[in-house]
This record gives structure tokens, sequence and C-alpha cells, in this order.
């Protein structure tokens, strides 16, 4: 019982009588709490990590027998997102669609009906309209900060998977997400105000990007693109 008294009244009287050591004791436990929480995060991303690795190493052996297959008819879909006006048209794909001519700059995402795979794309490319192959990564965190708000992007749910090779997280689709996805109707990137793109990738990393910068989804990582410098050097060309 004195025991817990005096443990009780511990901090209490340490803080009275020996100022300076509370304040040692107290750093010791703050950096203890700090580099607890940062390792509790990176072992969880670890964890992620090799689970995914070996989902994906155990699949490839099933056979495709096995695996779920639909039996209704596949459709794919085009939503096209206009920037300008922030309106989305939506369509099943046909044969025209190579001969659509847009004057504005818009997002153009292709799905399918037996998956929720999306194809991101910004010009028309349909020699990789059907091509949804998946990444075997995802981000821990993804964050868009921009006028005083703070926005998640999640590149995956139980609905969507924007974690497709070749798809470019950028300026344009950041709009496109929040006023389709987050249902943030009307909203608009200024090009004269920056923005952070705040990204915990898979691995872990921090990184930090703005608005010049589009992350590129590769099947086993991403890269970084300066998109400022690639236009200066078509024009200098």
């Amino acid at each position: 019982m004195l025991m817990n008294i005096i443990y009780l009244f511990l901090p209490i009287i340490l803080y009275v009588y020996f100022p300076d050591q509370f304040n040692l004791i107290k750093n010791i436990l703050q950096n203890i709490g700090i580099k607890l929480a940062y390792n509790t995060i990176y072992f969880y991303g670890v964890c992620q990590i090799k689970c995914n690795q070996l989902y994906n190493y155990i699949f490839s052996f099933i056979p495709d027998s096995l695996k779920p297959h639909i039996k209704d008819e596949v459709k794919t879909e085009i939503e096209i997102f206009d920037i300008l006006d922030n309106t989305v048209l939506k369509k099943e794909y046909d044969e025209t669609f190579d001969k659509i001519e847009f004057f504005k700059p818009v997002v153009i995402l292709i799905s399918q009906s037996s998956n929720i795979n999306k194809k991101i794309l910004y010009n028309l490319e349909p020699e990789i309209c059907k091509q949804f192959e998946p990444s075997n990564i995802t981000f821990i965190a993804l964050y868009l900060n921009y006028n005083n708000v703070r926005y998640h992007i999640n590149l995956k749910t139980n609905t969507y998977n924007f974690y497709l090779i070749g798809n470019i997280i950028n300026k344009l689709f950041l709009q496109y997400y929040i006023n389709v996805i987050l249902n943030n109707i009307n909203f608009v990137i200024d090009d004269e105000k920056s923005y952070s793109l705040e990204l915990m990738d898979h691995e872990v990393n921090i990184i930090y990007l703005d608005i010049n910068q589009s992350i590129i989804i590769e099947k086993n990582g991403y890269h970084i693109n300066n998109e400022k410098k690639m236009v200066e050097e078509k024009t200098d060309n």
C-alpha cells in the first residue's frame, strides 16, 4: 500500500524538488514514445508488404480453372471527366471511341464490369484501353494538402482500384478524385496555388510532391515525374 502511494506521488515529488531530473525523464519517455510509434507503423507496413507478396505468390500457383470467373457479358465503361466544367460523361465502349475528339482537358477512366480496376488516361490511347494489369503495390497513406484542407486519397477500395500499371496520379486525377469519389463538387486546383501531396509508400518511405510532380504506378513500385521539366524539354525540341 505504501509503495503504491509513493509511486502515485513520485512524479509530483520529482517535478517540485528535482525539476531537472523530471524534465530529463520526461524527454526520455517522449523519445521512447516517438520511436515506439514509428516502429509500430514500420512493422505494420512491412507486415502488409510481406502478406501481399505471399498472397501474390500463392495465387500464381492456382490453376485458372479454379479461379472465379464472371459468366455475365463483360462490358467496358468509359468515364470522361471534363476538368474545366467538372462534369462526367459515361458511355459504353464502342468502336468509335478512338475517333472521339476532345477540345478540353479531360481525365478518361476505363473500367470493366468484371473487376474493380480502373485505367487512367489523359489522351486517347486505344491500344492500351483494354490493358488492366494490376500493380503489386499499395501505398500505406496518400494525402493532398491544399488550401488549408487535408484530403485522404485512397486508391483502392472494394469498389475501385487505381493501382494499375501505367496509371498516373497528378493534378488532373486529384481534381477528378475529389469531385467524383469524394463528392466535393466544383473542387478546382488553381495552378497559381501550390499544394503538397504527402505519400507514405509501400516501403514506409515518406515523400512530399508538389503540383509539378506526378506518380506513375509500376508493376512492383512507382516512379515520380517532374511534369514541368518534361513540358520544358518538349518546348525546347
